[in-house]
């Protein structure tokens, strides 16, 4: 993993409350972000590090990319399923 993923307590605070299949997909889609942030799409042209990516069949997580600090900031996570 080349950035390292942390997360806003607004974030963390969703998890509790997935599925199963829904963390699992999380979990593999935030690996894929580590290794690669810009497989996303910016939420805004205008600002770029903050992204968005789909997981699962139902899932947008949210996030900042810092790319001097090599960090992925989670801050928040909608599960719609």
């Amino acid at each position: 993993m080349n950035y390292r993923i942390t997360y806003h307590a607004s974030a963390s605070s969703k998890i509790p409350g997935l599925p199963p299949e829904a963390f699992t997909a999380l979990v593999e889609r935030l690996l894929e972000i580590g290794d690669d942030p810009l497989d996303s799409s910016p939420i805004r042209s205008e600002e770029p590090n903050f992204r968005h990516a789909t997981f699962g069949e139902h899932g947008i997580v949210a996030f900042f990319l810092d790319r001097p600090a090599r960090t992925v900031t989670v801050y928040d996570i909608l599960w719609a399923g």
